[in-house]
């Protein structure tokens, strides 16, 4: 009776473990030219055996790090989409510092070229499989990193081929260096180059998207941002925009409770 049980067990443990997804979590890190240290990263992928559509690049907003996207749900969402399709993608998270993820007017960190040179370099040659084109690579982030998903997206035209921008702050040139963000933003023209509004508006630059952008009604960053999906709207960019729609404010909660529209957007458009 008891060998019985013991098979039956080991039968009904094998299948659980044969019908469930688990989503992998790897540290991964590098000497970074671009801001001449070390740069750590997560990789969060399905299981080995879920076929994997394409890589999101996402950035992580101020006082967080590269573990922010596990705390607001990732992993259970790649098993999520595993489960439902039969395949997933996989989320690159570097470490940004405070550095608001741009080339600085007035330091040395080049955070834009780490993500868009040397992290897809580190990502596409440890996973050879992946197509290394602009359609299966999505750039996303929350807050200071809603707002470096933008700005990179426009400097390097073509390397990704859609942006998530979830509560992007679009900080004014004052509140800029109010906010202790001078030697990144810098003044007058070196701001205007950061500074996405700026960039479409004054310096011609464009904005291809497509785009998620969103932000919750009780967010206080909610004015520019509202500024800035009117623009991109006038312009025709394609996407979904959802900027003040949704109940939330400035906070985890909001984004955990967005988290599965958000994987799903990108799922769609790795998969378009």
């Amino acid at each position: 009776m008891k060998h019985g049980f013991a098979l039956f067990t080991l039968a009904l443990a094998s299948l659980l473990s044969g019908s469930a997804h688990a989503c992998q979590v790897l540290e991964r890190s590098y000497q970074s030219i671009a801001i001449s240290r070390p740069e750590a990263y997560l990789l969060l992928v399905p299981d080995a055996g879920v076929p994997v559509s394409g890589v999101v690049y996402f950035l992580h907003g101020v006082g967080a790090d590269r573990h922010f996207i596990q705390q607001i749900g990732a992993c259970a969402e790649i098993d999520r989409l595993a489960t439902a399709t039969g395949k997933s993608l996989m989320i690159a998270a570097p470490d940004g510092g405070n550095g608001y993820w741009m080339n600085a007017a007035h330091t040395t960190d080049k955070y834009l070229d780490l993500v868009s040179q040397e992290l897809i370099t580190q990502v596409e040659t440890e996973f050879p499989t992946l197509e290394r084109v602009a359609s299966k690579r999505v750039i996303a982030g929350v807050s200071m990193g809603g707002h470096g998903a933008v700005e990179i997206s426009i400097h390097v035209l073509g390397v990704y081929g859609a942006v998530g921008a979830h509560s992007p702050v679009f900080r004014t040139e004052v509140e800029a260096n109010q906010g202790g963000y001078f030697n990144q933003f810098g003044a007058g023209a070196d701001y205007e180059s950061h500074d996405p509004i700026s960039m479409i508006q004054i310096l011609g630059e464009t904005f291809a998207g497509p785009v998620y952008m969103d932000m919750g009604a009780q967010d206080p960053w909610l004015t520019r941002t509202l500024q800035f999906q009117t623009l991109v709207q006038s312009l025709n960019v394609p996407g979904i925009f959802k900027v003040g729609v949704d109940a939330g404010g400035h906070e985890n909660g909001y984004w955990q409770a967005q988290m599965p529209a958000y994987m799903n957007w990108y799922f769609a458009q790795l998969n378009r």
